[in-house]
C-alpha cells in the first residue's frame, strides 16, 4: 500500500504520484495519478518587457497586474493543496513531498499545515509509533494504545503537540496588561524589592575656596514575590482510542488561554482591590493625592487627573515631579462614550461656549478590559510610562506558560501540569489617577 504522495509543480501545472513500497530493499514505484492545469497562469514571457531591476518602481498599472497574478497562484496552490490533502487522507501515517519553485513552495506552505490530516486518529498515531520503535501492534486498541504509552515515543509527541497548543492559545488571548504595565523578570522565587529613590537637593553655589556640602537622597522600597499558578489535564487511553489529534489539542490551548488570562487579572487586579502600599495606605487614595472628583470622562475630570499627577512630589517633597498621563485604563462598558469623547475636537461648555478639546485624538493611549467591568463598570484611571505604575513579573527565562509530563498515576494515559510563574505589584501610586465615575 502507498503510503507517500508525491507532488511535483509550478506555477502552470502540478502533477501527483503515489510512491508504492518495491519488495525487499528494492526501489519503490511512483506511479502518476493526476494532472492540474492552471488556466489562469501567465507565462513568464508576458512580463518580459520588465527584466531591468534597476528599472525604477513598478508603474501602478503593472503593480496591480502583479497582485492578480499572486492571487491567481494563491489560488491555484489551495487548489494543489486541497487535491494533495484528499490523496493524504487514506494514510493515516503517510508522507506528503513537494517538488515546486520557490514562489510557489512558499504559496503552499501558507495553506499546508491546517488542509493536511485535519482529523488525524490518535489511535493511528499510536500504531505508527509502535511501529517505529519495532513493537508488536496486535491485542485490542486499548491495549495497543497502552503499549505506545510505554514503549514507543507516543508521550513525547502528544508533549511536544501539546506545548505548541498551549503556546498558540497563549499567544492567541486578547489580553491589554502588556500596553499599559511594565514586563520585568526575576531569577527566583525569593521576596525581592522595588526601590524607589529620591530627588536630589538642590545644587549650592559654591565660593572659590569654600567646601562642596553633601547631598541627601532618601528611599522607599516595595516588596513582592513570585506566585506560581497552574492546573493538571489528562489525555487518557480512553480518549487517545476516541479522539482525533485536532480535537485532542484544543485541552492545552485552553489552558494556554488560561494562563494568559490568569496574569492579565493579576495585573488588574491591583487596581481593583485597591491594597495598601509600604506606607500603609491604600494604592488609590486620597492621602496619596491621586483620586479626584468623581465625574464621566470630560475635559475637566481629565483635566484634574493630569494636575493632580503633575503635582505629585517625591519621597522628600521637594518640588512636583511633572509625571504625564500616558494612558487612560477603563471597562469596556466605558468605551463607547470615552471614544466619543477622544473624537470630539469641540465641546461646549456648560455656557455655550465651544472650546477645544485638548485631549481629542491620540493623546492619551486608551486601554479598555472587561476585567475592570467585573468590579465596577464606571470607575476609569489614569496611569503614567510603563513602569512607573504596575509591573508584571515573570520567572527569569520562563516569560510563557512551562507544559510538564508525565506517564498517568491517578489516570491510565499521559498527565500533563501547566503552570505560569508571575507577580504583579504596583511599582508606585504616583503615576496612577482613579475617577469613580459617575452619570
Amino acid at each position: 500500500m502507498a503510503n507517500t504522495c508525491v507532488v511535483v509543480a509550478d506555477g502552470a501545472r502540478a502533477r501527483f504520484f503515489l510512491l508504492e513500497a518495491g519488495g525487499g530493499e528494492g526501489p519503490g514505484k511512483l506511479i502518476e495519478q493526476e494532472q492540474l492545469e492552471n488556466p489562469e497562469h501567465q507565462h513568464p514571457e508576458v512580463d518580459s518587457r520588465r527584466t531591468d531591476r534597476n528599472a525604477g518602481p513598478m508603474h501602478p498599472y503593472g503593480a496591480q497586474r502583479e497582485r492578480h497574478r499572486l492571487e491567481h497562484e494563491k489560488r491555484f496552490a489551495g487548489e494543489v493543496v486541497r487535491r494533495a490533502a484528499e490523496r493524504m487522507r487514506g494514510m493515516p501515517a503517510g508522507t506528503l513531498v513537494v517538488v515546486a519553485d520557490p514562489r510557489l513552495l512558499g504559496l503552499l506552505r501558507e495553506s499546508l499545515r491546517s488542509a493536511l490530516h485535519p482529523s488525524v486518529q490518535l489511535r493511528e498515531l499510536a500504531r505508527e509509533c509502535l511501529k517505529r520503535a519495532n513493537q508488536p501492534v496486535d491485542g485490542n486498541v486499548l491495549q495497543m494504545v497502552g503499549r505506545a504509552l510505554v514503549t514507543s515515543d507516543l508521550p513525547y509527541l502528544l508533549a511536544a503537540g501539546a506545548n505548541k497548543s498551549m503556546l498558540r492559545g497563549w499567544n492567541a488571548q486578547d489580553t491589554t496588561y502588556q500596553i499599559w504595565c511594565g514586563i520585568e523578570t526575576v531569577p527566583d522565587f525569593k521576596t525581592f524589592n522595588l526601590i524607589n529613590i529620591s530627588e536630589a537637593d538642590d545644587l549650592d553655589e559654591v565660593p572659590e575656596g569654600a567646601k562642596y556640602n553633601y547631598g541627601d537622597l532618601r528611599d522607599s522600597r516595595e516588596q513582592a514575590a513570585l506566585l506560581t499558578y497552574g492546573k493538571i489535564f489528562a489525555v487518557t487511553r480512553q480518549a487517545i482510542v476516541n479522539d482525533d489529534l485536532n480535537g485532542m489539542m484544543k485541552a492545552p490551548m485552553i489552558y494556554g488561554r488560561s494562563a494568559r488570562r490568569k496574569v492579565n487579572g493579576l495585573a488588574y487586579g491591583i487596581l481593583t482591590t485597591n491594597g495598601n502600599m509600604a506606607d500603609g495606605v491604600a494604592l488609590l487614595h486620597s492621602t496619596h493625592a491621586n483620586v479626584g472628583t468623581s465625574g464621566v470622562i470630560s475635559t475637566t475630570t481629565i483635566g484634574e487627573g493630569f494636575a493632580k499627577m503633575r503635582l505629585q512630589k517625591g519621597i522628600k517633597a521637594l518640588e512636583p515631579l511633572n509625571i504625564v498621563p500616558k494612558f487612560l485604563v477603563a471597562p469596556v462598558t466605558l468605551e463607547a462614550s470615552a471614544e466619543a469623547f477622544f473624537n470630539t475636537i469641540q465641546i461646549a461648555n456648560a455656557a455655550g461656549n465651544v472650546l477645544l478639546n485638548e485631549y481629542a485624538g491620540n493623546r492619551i493611549t486608551r486601554v479598555y478590559d472587561p476585567v475592570l467591568d467585573g468590579t465596577d463598570t464606571t470607575d476609569w484611571y489614569l496611569a503614567a510610562d510603563k513602569g512607573m505604575t504596575v509591573n508584571v513579573y515573570f520567572l527569569e527565562g520562563q516569560t510563557e506558560p512551562f507544559l510538564d509530563e508525565q506517564q498517568g498515576w491517578t489516570v491510565d494515559g499521559v498527565e500533563y501540569k501547566v503552570r505560569i510563574d508571575a507577580v504583579a505589584k504596583a511599582v508606585d501610586w504616583r503615576g496612577l489617577f482613579l475617577n469613580e465615575g459617575g452619570s
